[in-house]
């Protein structure tokens, strides 16, 4: 858990980053079950997350417009 993440009686209460990331399927640390180096903190999860979803949007892009480039051909 990060610094900015507080407890609320026996409720842990989350950043906005942390709950945006927990909602895309990041987990804190410390309930995080794989190898320890791939833990990755809420933000740079989002932000990798983004990047993914654009290189992925941009990928299916690139496709379409080849596939419309060799009906033209």
């Amino acid at each position: 858990m990060s610094d900015n993440s507080v407890t609320d009686g026996n409720a842990l209460v989350y950043t906005e980053i942390e709950q945006k990331a927990i909602d895309r399927g990041w987990v804190p640390q410390e309930e995080f079950s794989g190898d320890s180096d791939q833990w990755v903190d809420a933000s740079t999860f989002v932000r990798q997350g983004e990047l993914m979803d654009r290189i992925s949007s941009q990928t299916k892009q690139l496709k379409s417009q080849n596939a419309e480039i060799e009906e033209l051909k």
